[in-house]
């Protein structure tokens, strides 16, 4: 989860990853990507709560992160919040 929030933070304009896995099956790389992710998520939605929702979604493992850890979605709707507020793109 760290290289996921680590790529979250860094808020920079890529493609939304393909990856189908389950979170405990993930590598570092791809924990990256799906991170990497959720700008673009943000950047084509109308409000952070719905491209956090859009990116969860598109991720079995943040589906499944979503239903174990009941602070992971407001958590990252916050973080959201505030990189659409900041944001550089």
């Amino acid at each position: 989860i760290e290289p996921m929030l680590k790529a979250v933070l860094n808020n920079t304009l890529n493609q939304i990853a393909n990856i189908k896995g389950k979170a405990e099956i993930l590598d570092r790389n791809e924990g990256k990507k799906i991170g990497e992710s959720l700008a673009m998520s943000l950047a084509t939605t109308l409000t952070s709560t719905m491209g956090v929702d859009e990116w969860i979604l598109q991720f079995p493992a943040l589906q499944e992160i979503d239903r174990e850890h009941l602070w992971f979605r407001p958590f990252i709707v916050t973080i959201g919040f505030q990189l659409v507020r900041d944001v550089g793109w």
